[in-house]
């Protein structure tokens, strides 16, 4: 499964980019667009976008790594 998060107000790479696209994502595509954020949502939503990454690593299932404890928030 793959999470690409996308800034609304992108405008160097558009949240288009990822339509249709599912199909090569042989696991899934949860696609998340975040409002109010351009190309480094990162640092203009960091929790928002932190809610988001920390929820679907929690929603996985730890087969790959069960050494793993799951993520909080800190």
């Amino acid at each position: 499964m793959a999470l690409p998060p996308h800034g609304a107000d992108d405008n160097c790479m558009s949240v288009e980019l990822s339509d249709g696209r599912d199909d090569l994502f042989t696991n899934g595509l949860e696609r998340v667009v975040i409002p109010g954020a351009g190309h480094f949502l990162h640092l203009e939503q960091p929790k928002t976008v932190a809610d988001h990454i920390l929820g679907f690593l929690n929603s996985r299932p730890p087969s790959d790594h069960p050494e793993l404890e799951r993520l909080t928030e800190p």
